[in-house]
């Protein structure tokens, strides 16, 4: 059964691999300072249970949390209301095609180890709701992610 440490690894190693280079992406452990970014992810593992099952393969099911955000800068003026909500629209396509239905690899990328496959993610559920945030000039989106492991 996996660690919550390599389905993380594997989650953000997933997320980088398809995550578009001009959207930067904040995980539990990275330390950044995203106060100059106009879009930014967050991306975290909210819960992780194993349900009561018969012997035999254990599952995991967990939570994923994936935020986005874009933001107008001062200094660029052309950043209106609608090109920040064209912007977060095309983001959540971004994110909608990347997570949907899909079949992520886990990874047991510790150091005594080679990297090897020793299970699998797979996505069962993809929902969004808008974040309201305190300010006009900051839109946001939350997509919460269900899956469970193979």
């Amino acid at each position: 059964m996996p660690s919550p440490a390599q389905l993380q690894h594997s989650l953000i190693d997933y997320w980088q691999s398809v995550c578009p280079d001009e959207l930067p992406t904040l995980w539990p452990g990275r330390k950044a300072d995203p106060q100059s970014w106009q879009q930014w992810c967050e991306l975290r593992v909210d819960s992780w249970t194993q349900p009561i099952q018969r012997l035999g393969r254990s599952h995991i099911a967990c939570v994923i949390t994936l935020r986005l955000f874009v933001r107008q800068i001062a200094s660029s003026p052309e950043a209106t209301l609608p090109s920040l909500h064209s912007r977060l629209e095309q983001l959540q396509t971004v994110v909608t095609q990347a997570w949907h239905e899909q079949t992520i690899p886990i990874v047991d990328d510790l150091p005594e180890n080679s990297a090897s496959i020793i299970g699998y993610l797979r996505v069962a559920d993809l929902t969004s709701r808008s974040i309201e945030t305190s300010s006009p000039t900051l839109l946001g989106r939350e997509f919460l992610i269900t899956a469970r492991t193979s």
